[in-house]
């Protein structure tokens, strides 16, 4: 990878410090609320941006959206970034709305099963999945090699997806879900 995305300047050595990096270039640990703030403000523009760029590709008309799933796991915010999308880009007031928050790595799988329920109990669906990580929010100075990989390995970014009953693009077939023994566990601790 040659680089990756930070939606905080900071990050950037030539830029000034702030409350992520310090005038050396030590990163900093801003308190939960901080970066919790910095969520509000950036991530609704990403969530937006993405929800744009997906109903132009898929040249669909914004006021035919009868859904909207929004993921993310690296903030919240209330009222929730679904709220700017509807706002922002015209969808229907009574729009149905659903957030997927705190699952990790793999909720944007539980994201498209949910649109793809909402099309099976509705062909007529116009379904706008929208997912946002500021993973660049979390980053933090440590020994720990599983923080380092962490800091090495995640960045900023959106993605969306239409999905309906028909059309062009990928056909979701089938969703499986299994809780493996591994899944269970935490710090070092299986718990059932």
């Amino acid at each position: 990878m040659e680089h990756r995305h930070s939606v905080l300047p900071e990050l950037d050595a030539a830029a000034a410090p702030g409350a992520f990096r310090d005038a050396d270039g030590i990163l900093s640990s801003p308190s939960t609320g901080t970066r919790n703030d910095r969520f509000r403000e950036l991530a609704p523009p990403l969530f937006v941006g993405a929800a744009r760029d997906a109903l132009e590709r898929a040249a669909v008309d914004p006021a035919t959206v009868t859904h909207v799933v929004t993921v993310s796991c690296t903030g919240f915010t209330q009222p929730g970034p679904d709220l700017a999308i509807v706002e922002e880009l015209g969808l229907p007031r009574n729009v149905f709305r659903q957030h997927v928050g705190f699952m990790g790595c793999f909720a944007a799988f539980p994201a498209l099963r949910i649109a793809d329920a909402f099309v099976g109990a509705d062909p007529t669906a116009v379904v706008l999945v929208v997912c946002a990580e500021l993973c660049t929010l979390h980053v933090r100075h440590s020994e720990d090699p599983d923080q380092i990989v962490a800091n090495s390995v995640f960045g900023d970014g959106a993605a969306a997806a239409v999905v309906t009953a028909d059309g062009p693009g990928l056909r979701l077939d089938a969703f499986t879900t299994m809780v493996l023994p591994e899944g269970g566990e935490r710090d070092g601790v299986e718990h059932r």
